[in-house]
């Protein structure tokens, strides 16, 4: 049982439950991972509205619901492949007192999914190299916010590597290109310009 969607204060007056399955096989080189989150989130009054992890004002329960399910499999001592579907849905009672924050009164409900998968190749115990494939529909711009209330579908590859410099350091550069396919007026990247971007970035890990 926990508060809510990633907050510490509840903002209705209903728990929200959280879970997970797991499965691994004896040698470890196979996982399957299924989790889920579910409750009501919506905010109970104007006077208290914790945007943007929940969106809705409404003094009556508003379901909301996330699932995932992911697994990962080594194939030999270079290859291994993870994926992972995810599924979430916000329902809506329609009313006129059932309000979003960003689209008015009347919410009658959203729903969004997703799919993934990561292909890496171990060149030796230092270096690895991966290429990554994403896909997010979003059909009615609901569940990205702040980031982003596009309608549509959002796909994405990505291609890096990981280098362990040491036990306590590790570089990971990668690079990653976004396309959108959705609604003609939105344009999610680019600070509103584009429906395209090519980005960069390297990330330093530090373990203690």
């Amino acid at each position: 049982m926990v508060q809510g969607w990633n907050n510490l204060r509840d903002n209705n007056d209903s728990k929200s439950l959280m879970g997970a399955v797991r499965w691994r096989t004896a040698d470890m080189q196979t996982w399957i991972d299924y989790e889920f989150i579910l409750g009501d989130e919506q905010n109970d009054s104007f006077s208290d509205v914790q945007a943007p992890t929940s969106r809705l004002v409404s003094a009556d329960g508003q379901f909301k619901q996330q699932h995932s399910l992911n697994g990962w499999h080594r194939f030999d001592a270079h290859w291994s492949m993870g994926a992972e579907v995810v599924y979430g849905r916000q329902d809506g009672d329609g009313k006129a007192t059932t309000v979003d924050i960003i689209n008015g009164s009347g919410f009658d409900g959203a729903h969004w999914w997703g799919a993934n998968a990561v292909l890496t190749y171990q060149q030796r115990p230092d270096l690895c190299w991966s290429v990554r494939a994403e896909h997010f529909a979003d059909p009615d711009g609901f569940i990205l916010l702040p980031a982003s209330t596009a309608r549509g579908n959002f796909n994405a590859v990505t291609a890096g590597l990981r280098y362990d410099l040491n036990k306590y350091i590790s570089l990971r550069p990668e690079v990653r290109y976004d396309v959108f396919d959705g609604n003609a007026d939105d344009h999610p990247f680019g600070a509103g310009r584009d429906r395209t971007q090519l980005t960069g970035l390297v990330e330093a890990l530090v373990y203690f």
